[in-house]
């Protein structure tokens, strides 16, 4: 671990980690290469961390006409009310067939 390294730790409920180590299993299985809790969350950490970031060059004022460019924020990164912001959410794995 490198110096210069944070620690994040919290808990979550039980049937999300039943899920994550369920996934964690799947993927290991399709691509033959152990994924790891950690690789996981960091993974989910950076890809919403450079969408948000992403949208927030995006909002910057248009010196022309005063007020940001917005685009629609992906729902990834939307916030969430207060309630569902302590219960994470992990994206779902598509369905076979599905659209």
């Amino acid at each position: 671990m490198a110096n210069n390294s944070r620690m994040m730790a919290f808990q979550i409920p039980e049937d999300l980690f039943l899920r994550i180590k369920a996934h964690l299993e799947r993927e290991t299985a399709r691509t033959g290469r152990k994924l790891t809790q950690r690789e996981f969350v960091l993974g989910l950490i950076e890809e919403v961390l450079e969408t948000a970031e992403r949208q927030a060059v995006e909002d910057v004022p248009d010196p022309e006409v005063g007020s940001p460019a917005r685009k629609p924020v992906p729902a990834s990164v939307s916030p969430l009310p207060r309630a569902a912001a302590s219960t994470p959410r992990v994206p779902q794995p598509r369905r076979r067939g599905a659209v």
